[in-house]
């Protein structure tokens, strides 16, 4: 799906600089969740006119490009907006038969968007949810300074029940758990988020705000949480060919 919008998009003529400079601007204006949105040729050149970024080296983009597949960073701190950010790498195909790889869509997304879905999922008066990426580090929460530190419950906590929990959701896995988080007992859910390149999200309760249903109640805030962030991960790429099909 993410590689079949680039289509939808009419990113095929990547060779249009004029076109795709306008694409690329109009995105980034009107969708402040996108800090920056590139077009690359096989021949590892921007064809945005603004952007002056070197690929060469870029080993995400090679990726991207000669495997024919998605890619996903992992969350790191972009200094001059002062905020958190993901990269994804779409290949962009041709229109025939072949599917031949043409170039690469570049996406640099703000993980503070994913915060601002997360945020209004609770379960009781103080459950919540996060989402972390396939290493096990938060990329959105209802604490956005946990995003900027680069909070890792697997690596700051190994061996826990909360970390392996974490593990095994980026693995595929899902469950409940009696966890410790900042010292305090937590029941949780864990499972995988759908088409989204390892991440997890894990739904915790208090127990002390619930009865013998505590995990019927972590489920079902588990389940809305699980649909309402891959909704957005579809929405972040659904927005992008919406837009471009307008430019």
């Amino acid at each position: 799906a993410v590689t079949q919008f680039t289509l939808d998009a009419s990113f095929v003529d990547i060779w249009d600089t004029e076109a795709a400079t306008a694409k690329c601007g109009a995105i980034k204006q009107e969708y402040p969740m996108y800090i920056n949105v590139d077009v690359i040729t096989k021949l590892k050149e921007s064809v945005n006119s603004d952007s002056r970024a070197d690929y060469t080296t870029n080993q995400n983009f090679l990726n991207a490009l000669e495997n024919d597949m998605m890619v996903i960073t992992d969350p790191y701190y972009v200094e001059h907006k002062e905020t958190m950010a993901i990269d994804i790498y779409a290949p962009i195909h041709t229109m025939d038969i072949t599917k031949s790889v043409l170039g690469v869509l570049y996406l640099q997304v703000d993980v503070n968007y994913f915060s601002d879905v997360v945020s209004k999922i609770h379960i009781g008066q103080t459950g919540y949810a996060f989402v972390v990426d396939k290493n096990g580090f938060v990329i959105g929460s209802n604490n956005p300074e946990n995003v900027k530190n680069q909070l890792n419950y697997v690596t700051s906590q190994p061996g826990t029940p909360l970390a392996d929990a974490i593990t095994a959701a980026t693995r595929g896995g899902e469950g409940f758990a009696n966890v410790t988080i900042d010292g305090a007992g937590k029941y949780i859910y864990y499972s995988p988020v759908p088409d989204s390149n390892g991440w997890a999200c894990i739904m915790v309760a208090n127990p002390a705000e619930h009865t013998s249903a505590i995990y019927t109640s972590v489920l079902i805030g588990a389940i809305a949480a699980i649909v309402c962030f891959a909704i957005t991960v579809f929405i972040i790429l659904k927005v992008v060919e919406d837009k471009a099909n307008n430019v």
